[in-house]
């Protein structure tokens, strides 16, 4: 493993590494007389040997923090997730965004906690900045079980899949699990999807068209003692290709009416918006002029709303 997130408990009490791996590593003795090792700090980055290593500090859980071992191990399979598509390492993509690092491994912990946030919110962009400085064709395989296959044995509790929101959650659990989007942003995403597939399906379809024309042209070429011969056999694919092309047809047309509903459906949700402040509004001004007569249209405008 290649990039790392320091957070402990109340102190360390154990090496972080084993001593047959600290060559470039040096030694700490703590408070309590005990040996530490810990990498050689370049700018809160590792020497150029360790460049993915990332390191957030080692904080104790007080000040309302919490531990941090678990959103930061989360942390950690993501960007293990990331670097499987990338040349260039994520802890050099990390400091192209001008993120501050540490420079002292011993930091508030609320600031650490700081840290860990905010390179939460650098993980969306990740996959566009690591486009211009290194990108690897990116290839599809099951997240949970290449992260469980990265981790070791002692670290698998982290590895597992998130488990279903509850109400208890917190705001700031919701920063480290998978996030839930609202009712636009679901749409928002099926509607990408939807025309994705619709331009799968026109670039079907004008594939059908050009082998549909050059079946008919090899039949016009043809001789009148062989047309007969490979007429049947011309004359089954043509039939096949323009039922498929008719199927497509319509598969094309059920998408678009789909996301002309999909459309529709985000207009009326922000209709219904609307509708809902100009009331609260209209409210509002019969309280301050009332008049007998907007009282009456305000309670049947109510009323219909």
């Amino acid at each position: 493993i290649d990039l790392i997130v320091f957070a402990t408990g109340y102190h360390v009490s154990l090496p972080l590494f084993e001593a047959s791996k600290l060559v470039t590593f040096f030694e700490h003795t703590n408070a309590y007389g005990r040996k530490e090792y810990f990498p050689d700090l370049v700018e809160g980055v590792c020497s150029d040997k360790f460049p993915n290593l990332y390191v957030f500090g080692i904080g104790q859980p007080r000040g309302g923090v919490g531990v941090l071992t678990i959103p930061a191990a989360q942390f950690i399979v993501r960007m293990l997730w990331l670097q499987c598509y990338f040349r260039t390492p994520v802890g050099q993509i990390l400091r192209l965004f001008g993120k501050k690092y540490l420079t002292n491994y011993y930091m508030d912990p609320v600031q650490i906690f700081n840290n860990l946030l905010a390179s939460i919110k650098y993980y969306q962009l990740i996959l566009r900045i690591a486009t211009l400085v290194g990108y690897k064709s990116l290839k599809s395989f099951d997240f949970h079980r290449v992260a469980i296959k990265l981790c070791n044995n002692t670290l698998l509790i982290f590895c597992n899949k998130h488990k279903k929101k509850t109400r208890n959650r917190t705001k700031i659990q919701d920063y480290f699990t998978t996030s839930f989007l609202n009712i636009n942003e679901r749409l928002r995403e099926q509607k990408l999807v939807v025309k994705r597939s619709i331009r799968e399906l026109d670039r079907e379809l004008r594939r059908l068209e050009k082998e549909s024309e050059k079946i008919e042209e090899q039949i016009k070429k043809q001789s009148q003692d062989e047309q007969s011969r490979i007429l049947g056999h011309f004359t089954s694919n043509t039939t096949e290709r323009r039922d498929k092309h008719k199927k497509l047809v319509k598969l094309k047309t059920e998408l678009r009416s789909l996301l002309n509903e999909m459309n529709s459906g985000i207009a009326l949700t922000q209709l219904h918006k609307s509708i809902g402040s100009v009331s609260k509004a209209m409210l509002i001004a019969s309280d301050q002029i009332a008049l007998p007569q907007l009282q009456v249209s305000l309670a049947i405008f109510v009323f219909i709303y």
